[in-house]
């Protein structure tokens, strides 16, 4: 990818860095399109922009970056780019409503929205003035399935086990069971597809035990399979579970999040609701796993 100097447009930019996260969009005619969506800039060439105000430091990535590329694109009209680059559209919180009925369109997969705060810096780790809204079928949690079996050993290679248990990682002292997976329909696809031959006994049996599987839990507070994670080595770590646990249970409903909004529509004008409660936030869509 090359970025143009916008000052020089003979050399290329160096020591600029922004924020972003890459996804692949499916298009109409179905066929993929790799961008890589832009939502924050701290370094405009060795220029530090972490203290500046969010709509500051992307309208330095805008006027930096983005424009100069798109022009130097137009230009050249380069072949074969490894992804297109874009700046993530953002929306006014008290448009958060119809922000939300836009995740069904996306071109790629969101799991909730994200609130920026527009006056705070750019915190590396984690940001408390950062605020992530999700349903609750995405508040999910990576555990170490471990299948249990009262005698010990099944019988049979596609034997249901007894229990289905969720163990959760503590670092250094191990695995530690946490709580039990409720499994209805998925075993019957499992016991079909999960089968396999072990190189070493050459005897069948499930491939479970031990894989990293994502769940969520559901209204009735049972815990439910999403899917396998077999690109990790570990589940989440036990304090990483306890913070989602508690997100999962401050959690606030599509509902309660409309209610200031209809607040805002009912009673004030545009100008006093962007000085309202929520006016220092800025709705995103959310893209992918953040």
């Amino acid at each position: 990818m090359v970025f143009p100097d916008p000052d020089d447009k003979s050399k290329f930019q160096k020591d600029t860095l922004f924020d972003g996260e890459i996804v692949n969009d499916i298009e109409e005619d179905k066929s993929i399109t790799t961008r890589l969506y832009v939502f924050d800039c701290l370094l405009d060439r060795t220029k530090n922009l972490m203290s500046r105000p969010l709509q500051k430091r992307l309208g330095y990535f805008e006027s930096h970056v983005l424009k100069p590329h798109i022009e130097w694109k137009r230009r050249v009209n380069p072949k074969d780019l490894p992804f297109d680059l874009v700046c993530k559209p953002m929306v006014k919180a008290y448009h958060f409503d119809e922000t939300y009925k836009k995740l069904s369109t996306l071109k790629h997969n969101s799991d909730g929205l994200i609130f920026t705060a527009i006056s705070a810096p750019y915190k590396i780790g984690t940001c408390e003035a950062m605020l992530k809204w999700k349903p609750p079928s995405e508040n999910s949690i990576d555990f170490k399935l471990i299948l249990f079996y009262q005698n010990g050993k099944p019988e049979y290679p596609d034997k249901r086990p007894d229990r289905f248990e969720l163990h959760e990682n503590r670092g250094k002292k191990g695995y530690h069971y946490y709580d039990e997976l409720y499994v209805e329909d998925e075993w019957e696809e499992w016991r079909e597809k999960e089968i396999i031959v072990d190189d070493k006994t050459s005897e069948k049996r499930l491939n479970l035990n031990g894989r990293i599987v994502e769940v969520f839990r559901d209204e009735s507070r049972k815990w439910r399979f999403l899917r396998f994670r077999d690109d990790k080595t570990d589940g989440n770590y036990f304090t990483v579970v306890r913070n989602i646990i508690q997100s999962i249970e401050d959690g606030v409903s599509l509902e309660e999040s409309l209610a200031p909004v209809r607040i805002f529509q009912d009673e004030a004008t545009e100008e006093r609701a962007e000085n309202a409660r929520l006016s220092s936030f800025i709705g995103a869509i959310a893209v992918g796993d953040l």
